[in-house]
């Protein structure tokens, strides 16, 4: 069983728990401010290119700082480095409050933009930052079924906090309900803050099959000013071509999504909030299994079978005119999403020396955010030129081209 803590050694037990914690927060931030601020902003009248800058925003940023950020952690104290870019990123939630009380729909729109392009610069730290911590906590022959636990813990408190948060929209007036979502996605992102700094403090665990972090410090002092090339020279190469389509086509319908939800099936904040919720409850029963599909069918199968999968939410999208065919794509899409987002890490640690993780993973993350950004502003292009379905019957065919790409040449 995925929730069973027998079999796992006293010595992980604290690490693996900070883990959960850290994502069981991040769940409130995810199920309360990042779930519904692509619906506030559609509300407030938005256009879907300006939708798209909440995942466009980010990306510009991380293509450009990405691969410094890497090499500049390279030696680093990567927790505490990550602890404080997670603090400066997050605390710009909080200006969420005040907009929201102070200034007209329109100063709201680009404001909000502003905070977004600015939180994205220490985001951006906290991204790079993240993926070789876990990979230097966690021992290779337990990633899987802590990545399990972190999307199960992550998925059923999103799941429960986007109920209680359509809930309050649906029971307050528009203003108060935002405020008080805005206040409970500040509080879930400054307990994950806390969490990676608890998670900073802990001595490193890693396992005689990883190189120790004695050794990685001595080899990553002959390394000073190197950006890594090799990693674009060996089979990671083409991974990262792999990545870069599946973040791009998955990003390519998501800031059509909120006004398709909006301004064409006319769904109330509670029906979305329904809908996200059984997303996550689809992506908590897919992860409650992950350590035991990894094992038996590995990462790269995972995350290829599981973007095509993903290809059934825009298809259903494309089908919908009322909201049953949304609560389907949704738990569908849920289930789909356990996959591909619980192994992808994994996976990209398979091919990943221990000592250069952050170079590597710089490297993954200026080449995914280069996705997100062309998936983010072309996405709301190609939906003005072609009629809406149409546009989401394209992107599921790309979805599903992507994962089988996956695992042909992953």
């Amino acid at each position: 069983m995925i929730f069973s803590t027998t079999s796992v050694p006293p010595v992980y037990k604290v690490v693996f728990k900070y883990f959960v914690y850290d994502i069981a927060w991040f769940g409130v931030l995810n199920g309360s401010i990042l779930t519904f601020l692509s619906v506030y902003l559609t509300r407030i009248g938005a256009s879907t290119s300006e939708v798209g800058v909440l995942s466009a925003a980010p990306a510009v940023i991380a293509v450009l700082f990405a691969l410094p950020s890497g090499n500049w952690l390279v030696g680093k104290p990567i927790g505490i480095i990550t602890f404080w870019a997670s603090l400066v990123n997050r605390i710009f939630y909080l200006g969420l409050i005040p907009f929201a009380l102070l200034f007209s729909n329109e100063i709201q729109r680009y404001l909000i933009m502003g905070m977004i392009i600015l939180m994205s610069v220490p985001g951006t730290i906290l991204v790079v930052g993240f993926n070789p911590l876990f990979g230097e906590h966690i021992p290779n022959e337990w990633r899987g079924y802590v990545a399990g636990l972190r999307n199960a813990a992550f998925a059923i408190v999103s799941m429960g906090t986007t109920l209680i948060s359509g809930q309050i929209l649906n029971r307050f007036p528009f203003t108060t309900g935002y405020l008080i979502i805005f206040a409970l996605g500040f509080l879930g992102a400054m307990m994950s803050s806390f969490y990676l700094l608890r998670i900073s403090r802990l001595k490193n665990v890693e396992t005689s099959n990883v190189v120790k972090s004695e050794n990685n410090q001595e080899e990553v002092k002959k390394l000073p000013g190197i950006l890594h090339w090799e990693a674009i020279t060996t089979h990671f190469k083409t991974v990262l071509i792999l990545i870069f389509f599946f973040h791009l086509f998955q990003y390519l319908p998501i800031p059509l999504f909120p006004p398709f939800l909006v301004r064409h099936l006319f769904l109330t904040d509670s029906t979305i909030s329904l809908g996200m919720t059984l997303f996550s409850l689809g992506n908590f029963l897919g992860s409650t299994q992950l350590a035991w599909l990894t094992g038996k069918f590995g990462n790269k199968f995972l995350v290829g079978f599981g973007l095509i999968c993903m290809s059934t939410y825009p298809a259903m999208f494309a089908l919908a005119h009322e909201q049953i065919l949304y609560l389907v794509a949704s738990i569908t899409g849920g289930v789909a999403w356990s996959m591909a987002g619980g192994a992808l890490f994994n996976y990209l640690l398979e091919g990943i020396p221990p000592q250069k993780r952050p170079g590597y993973f710089g490297w993954y993350n200026m080449v995914a955010n280069l996705a997100i950004l062309l998936g983010s502003t072309l996405g709301p292009a190609i939906g003005s030129v072609l009629d809406i379905r149409l546009a989401f019957w394209i992107f599921a065919m790309l979805r599903l081209i992507g994962g089988a790409a996956i695992l042909r040449w992953g």
